[in-house]
């Protein structure tokens, strides 16, 4: 471990830090090293946890949801928008006091914040399901690239064993680095992005953490995970949370949900109308049809 002093005076641990609440050492540290670590210890937290985490143990592969990120045997990595399910508390827990302290600590510019993204993500026990290293800005093209962060929340404790969460502290300092495209499962043209060098310096930190900690690192932190060894699915919720840009839709080509503050009526109109013909849209509509939806991503990826 190093030690280095921050604008506050205090020596904090440059890998390992937890802090238990949002604080100006806290923020230091984001912008030092692209992530932080926080442990929420208040009940009404606890309930809300606890209730995501017996909610996607048991519902965690039902076919309403859409699964994503499948390796080349077909099993999945990602349940993806899940804050639109109705049944699910997920959305709650990350509009809850507790976020909100961290969101304004992070980001105090007391713009209008909306999430871009969210998924459960989990690892089957005994599946090769490694995210190889990567950035959340590699997934967006350059005029989509944000100053934005994501908020990971463990629904259970994570280790090496159950493929916890590994960064690559100070990554974000770089920039959007280059990736090149791995297609896994042949059959649906599933694929993941890797990063052809990491940058000479860097080296990952494995997050080990326990239930209901929280993770928040930068678009451009490098990051990947391994696979789960035990029997644990290594269930986590992901939120990635920007700016509010107008007219901007999410990443699912739906006018984004907001995490603090308000866009207006008109916006949001322009933007519902957009979203009918958005290429995400597009594309839900075209895997009705299995055969054609095959047929184009054979031919894109």
């Amino acid at each position: 471990m190093t030690e280095k002093m921050y604008g506050s005076g205090e020596m904090v641990t440059v890998e390992g830090m937890v802090f238990e609440k949002a604080c100006a050492t806290a923020r230091f540290f984001y912008l030092e090293h692209g992530y932080c670590h926080f442990r929420g210890k208040s009940l009404a937290y606890a309930k809300m946890l606890d209730e995501c985490f017996d909610y996607y143990n048991e519902n965690a592969n039902r076919s309403s949801h859409e699964s994503a990120f499948r390796n080349s045997d077909g099993v999945p990595r990602h349940i993806i928008d899940i804050f639109r399910d109705s049944e699910s508390p997920a959305l709650r827990l990350y509009r809850s006091e507790y976020f909100y302290s961290l969101i304004e600590c992070l980001y105090p510019s007391g713009e209008c914040l909306t999430f871009t993204h969210s998924k459960l993500s989990f690892k089957e026990p005994g599946a090769v399901v490694d995210w190889f290293p990567h950035q959340d800005n590699g997934y967006k093209k350059l005029a989509d690239r944000r100053v934005g962060f994501a908020v990971f929340v463990c629904l259970e404790d994570m280790n090496s064993g159950n493929g916890c969460l590994e960064v690559f502290p100070g990554s974000h300092k770089f920039g959007t680095q280059p990736h090149e495209r791995i297609v896994e499962d042949e059959e649906t043209g599933d694929n993941q992005l890797r990063i052809s060098s990491i940058p000479n310096g860097l080296a990952p930190f494995s997050v080990e953490a326990a239930k209901g900690d929280v993770i928040v690192f930068s678009a451009d932190t490098i990051h990947q995970s391994g696979s789960s060894s035990s029997g644990s699915r290594r269930l986590a919720i992901i939120a990635e949370v920007e700016a509010y840009r107008r007219f901007r839709l999410d990443d699912y080509g739906k006018p984004p949900l907001t995490v603090r503050g308000l866009y207006g009526r008109i916006d949001a109109t322009v933007m519902s109308l957009c979203s009918l013909l958005s290429p995400y849209a597009i594309w839900r509509f075209i895997k009705k049809n299995r055969h054609l939806a095959l047929l184009i991503r054979k031919i894109r990826y």
